[in-house]
Formats: C-alpha cells, structure tokens, sequence
C-alpha cells in the first residue's frame, strides 16, 4: 500500500516528461520541407512568419484622428487559388480560398506587428499555389465615426515577399 503514491507520482512523471517532445512523421518533416519559406507546420496548422507593416500618416490626418480618439486598423486578408475543380465552402464568391484574416489595431500611426497567425491546413491543402496571397487594407477603427475616415494605400503580395520586406503604407483623410 505504501508504494502506491510512489507509483502514481513515477506514471505523473512520465506522463509530464513525454508531453511536448513528440517528434514528427516523416511525413510530416517531408510535408513541411515543401513549404514556401518562412511557413511551418504546426499540427494541423500552418504557421506564418512574423511580419510588420508601418502606417504613416499626413499631419492633418494624424491631428483628426488623435483629436478624435480614432484608431487605425490594420487588417491582413489570406486567401489563394484553388486548385482545379476544387469543391468547398471555404471557396469565397471571388472563387479564392479564404485562408483567414488577421487584425491589428494602432492608437496612431507606427508599425502593426503581426506574429502567430495560423492558416489550417486542410484549407492550405486546397491551394493551387502554396505561396498564396496577403492582401493589407488599413482603415479608421469607426470609434467617432461610423464612416471610414481614411484613405490609405493597400498592399497585395504573396506571404514569401510579406516575410522578406519592410512594408510602409501611407494615408490620409478621405477627401484630404
């Protein structure tokens, strides 16, 4: 009887130690091998690299918006081609696969980082070309406003030139 905690304890060591520390498949490393640069696989996800894009805004649009308690939102859209005749709900009326999106939201003008974000594979797998698209749009966060107050450029590339530049957007006021 007194060797039963001892035992119990010796399995929750165990049980501890193996967490975490399972390896890949081959499969598994071979799949990830094929992948654009930068990309991993994460179980059933497919993992982005980090990546940065800079607003800079005109000094009257800085003004309204500080005046005005606004944000900026910056927002990653993912998605990408089908491979042929390609069935599934996550095909959008654009025909594209919708990977996911990303947000980030700035109290001024600087630098949204986006880290983490996580594509799932089995959509991932539907893709023609697995270096799909990252399209940024940038807009008011609609705090004093229910209309966009911004008028900013977009940036559309494909995730493996996202990763490999610095981004700079610039904006200004609708009408400015």
């Amino acid at each position: 009887m007194k060797y039963i905690p001892v035992i119990i304890v010796s399995i929750l060591v165990l049980v501890a130690c193996s967490n975490g520390t399972e390896k890949k498949s081959a499969s598994d490393e071979e799949y990830e091998n094929n992948l654009p640069a930068g990309l991993k696989l994460l179980g059933d996800s497919i993992v982005l690299p980090s990546f940065q894009i800079t607003i800079e805004l005109t000094p009257k649009a800085e003004r309204k918006l500080s005046n005005d308690n606004e944000t900026i939102i910056v927002r990653a859209y993912l998605s990408g081609e089908p491979k042929d005749k390609v069935t599934s709900p996550l095909i959008d009326e654009m025909g594209l696969i919708n990977l996911g999106e990303s947000e980030v939201e700035l109290k001024k003008q600087g630098t949204a980082k986006f880290e983490n974000i996580n594509v799932s594979r089995e959509a991932f797998d539907l893709l023609k070309k697995k270096d799909f698209q990252i399209l940024i749009n940038v807009f008011s966060g609609r705090k004093s406003s229910d209309l966009n107050l911004l008028d900013c450029e977009i940036l559309e590339e494909s995730v493996t030139e996202v990763r490999a530049k610095k981004h700079t957007l610039k904006g200004k006021l609708i009408g400015e």
